[in-house]
């Protein structure tokens, strides 16, 4: 047997691994208890990809020696691999009963754990790791990862600089380091940690490509398509790279080599949602409005749905009728009152339109309260005409200190619902009747919006989607409905957060506070006419996917009011 074994060893020695493979399994039928027979059968089979087999030889190993460590955790490491996941958990688990100090086993729970979504007990296994090891620089940044899809940013930055610290070279951990930073709006930070990333690192492709990304933020839209370029270059088959380039090319209205960098992207990645969803809009722009349509039903059968705590939400799209049936299914009015609230600043044309159109379509269980942040542009004078109560704050706020403010006084109010919208908005007549009607599809447990745009249809925000009908992880502050429990909840959370989350927008927090999906539409029922909350004209950044004809018919009128002295000549 010794000489058996000498010999499949010498062919592994040299390279034939058939042969080896072939006096191993020879071993093993003659000496089913041989440990070292079933150890290279397990190394063999993980090398050419055959985790099946591998795993079968490590439950043999494992039969025979049910108290080894090291048999648990290799055979977590293939489950993993899998992708059974609560397989693998359990092996690592089981390495670690029998050797509570085995670094790798925690270290490799947390990463199962953090695929799982299980954040908290991720946390714990790297920390536990951690403990036995201080100077591991990639459990380090592991722990970052998690932190940051807690959404605990200034956590993350502790770790990877402690991961930089152990290992300066650690180029994922100095990259890691950077989205965090762009996360928070801090861009050159991110921007000085992508550059010393390709410095130290020059064919880095992720460093180009997140540089690229950064460019584009700051509408630097050239620089970024160098950088895109550049990872393409480097990465031949970077689909997120094509992607990125073409949403550059759709910013600069070249809509023709926008469309053909998307279609590159889903060609090196068929399920590619993002760039589909990308390719729906370009060909919308250019007027190509069926194949643009086909292109967005493409996005939602690819889009992953997520397994999380959103996901017995589910079973409420199962259950519903179809979404683009929801008005003519709506009924009688609903009998909750509703406040509509407006934070009004600036902007005087858009400002005029989007009041005097809401005032026209609200119900009688509606009032609409508008509050004046002192604008430069109009007085409360002008805004009482539209409103039901016009609040004269006493001093300037600015969005993010007047939406908290909109808040406490509705909790204040005798109002069953609020819905907070802007003053560059315009609504279909008939957002009154889907809004109550999406709330009592979500059993009136859900938080309703009415607007989708490309940057609130990301794949990771989609939580599923049932015949028009979606489920997201957040939505644009332009319109929220809400009850009293939902901004109670809002409130009571937001005030033992502290200042964690003050770098993200306010309605961001709202929506992280709350914690539960948005039900909404794939139809938009308003349109946005903000141009992304600049003074500019690229009011296409903003615009809705999947407008109601009665906004897509009176887009382009309006559209040319605000932008010329024109009279505005729309039918209401």
């Amino acid at each position: 047997m010794q000489k058996d074994m000498e010999k499949a060893i010498a062919f592994l020695r040299s390279g034939n691994v058939v042969k080896a493979e072939d006096a191993l399994k020879k071993i093993l039928r003659r000496s089913p208890l041989n440990m070292h027979a079933i150890k290279f059968l397990v190394q063999i089979s993980y090398n050419r990809g055959d985790l099946d087999a591998a795993a079968s030889y490590l439950r043999k190993a494992i039969h025979l020696s049910p108290k080894n460590p090291d048999n648990y955790n290799n055979l977590g490491v293939i489950l993993k691999g899998m992708g059974r996941i609560d397989e693998a958990i359990e092996c690592f688990r089981n390495a670690i009963k029998y050797n509570e100090n085995f670094i790798n086993a925690h270290y490799n729970l947390g990463n199962a754990l953090k695929t799982r979504g299980n954040f908290d007990d991720a946390v714990a296994s790297y920390q536990t790791a951690l403990r036995l090891d201080p100077k591991d620089s990639e459990a380090w940044n592991n722990l970052g990862n998690v932190l940051k899809e807690m959404v605990k940013l200034d956590e993350a930055l502790s770790c990877y600089e402690r991961s930089l610290d152990i290992n300066p070279c650690f180029t994922i951990a100095l990259n890691n380091m950077g989205t965090v930073f762009q996360q928070k709006g801090l861009f050159e930070k991110a921007s000085q940690c992508y550059q010393k990333a390709i410095k130290d690192v020059p064919k880095y492709p992720e460093g180009h490509h997140n540089l690229g990304i950064i460019s584009q933020i700051t509408g630097h839209l050239d620089e970024a398509i160098r950088y895109y370029q550049k990872a393409i270059e480097l990465k031949p088959d970077f689909a997120d790279a094509y992607c990125d380039l073409g949403s550059v090319f759709r910013e600069k209205g070249q809509f023709d080599d926008a469309i053909n960098y998307f279609k590159k992207a889903i060609h090196l990645q068929k399920d590619f949602s993002w760039a589909y969803a990308n390719l729906g809009i370009a060909l919308d722009n250019k007027g190509q409005f069926q194949e643009a349509k086909n292109c967005f039903l493409e996005y939602f059968s690819s889009v992953p749905r997520l397994s999380n705590q959103y996901s017995h939400f589910n079973e409420l799209l199962e259950k519903q009728e179809d979404a683009h049936n929801v008005v003519n299914s709506a009924g009688e009015t609903h009998k909750m009152s509703l406040l509509i609230s407006v934070c009004a600043y600036n902007r005087k044309k858009i400002t005029q339109l989007s009041l005097a159109q809401t005032k026209r379509y609200k119900s009688a269980l509606c009032h609409l309260q508008v509050y004046d942040d002192h604008s430069n542009e109009y007085d409360s004078d002008f805004l009482a005409e539209y409103a039901d109560q016009v609040i004269k704050l006493p001093d300037k706020m600015g969005i993010n200190d007047l939406r908290w403010c909109q808040f406490r006084i509705f909790l204040e109010s005798g109002f069953d619902l609020l819905y907070m919208t802007d003053n560059d908005v315009i609504h279909d007549p008939e957002f009154l009747l889907v809004l109550m009607k999406l709330y009592d599809m979500g059993e009136r447990k859900l938080p309703v919006t009415l607007y989708n745009n490309i940057y609130t249809l990301r794949p990771h925000m989609i939580v599923s989607y049932k015949n028009g009908l979606i489920l997201k992880t957040t939505v644009p502050g332009n319109s929220m409905l809400l009850d009293k429990a939902m901004v109670k909840k809002i409130l009571d959370v937001s005030g033992k957060a502290g200042h964690d989350f003050d770098y993200l927008p306010w309605d961001n927090r709202a929506v992280v506070f709350l914690g539960l999906p948005w039900l909404s539409t794939e139809t938009s029922y308003l349109e946005h006419y903000g141009a992304q909350g600049i003074n500019n004209d690229n009011y296409d950044r903003d615009r809705a996917i999947f407008p109601t004809e009665y906004l897509k018919d009176r887009r382009e009128s309006i559209l040319n009011y605000l932008r010329t002295d024109s009279d505005c000549e729309i039918s209401w």
